[in-house]
């Protein structure tokens, strides 16, 4: 439970970066939401979005099929 609660909360934070523009401390925050629960779908989608408007469309791409196959694997 502990680690999903640090998990929104580092999430919540990539999100008030990502509002005001600040994609490098977005990408921090989301990415620390992943490592304390690699399944969170919104921490996921969040970097994946920051990462399609770098241009690193391939990272995104990964990022979201190792989410989906984790997810395909646990149902």
């Amino acid at each position: 439970m502990r680690h999903a609660l640090h998990s929104r909360f580092q999430n919540s934070l990539g999100i008030l970066y990502d509002s005001i523009g600040d994609n490098a401390a977005a990408l921090k925050y989301y990415q620390l939401s992943i490592a304390k629960n690699p399944t969170s779908a919104a921490a996921i989608i969040n970097t994946a979005k920051v990462m399609n408007s770098q241009s690193r469309f391939r990272e995104a791409e990964n990022l979201q099929r190792a989410a989906m196959a984790t997810a395909l694997m646990r149902a």
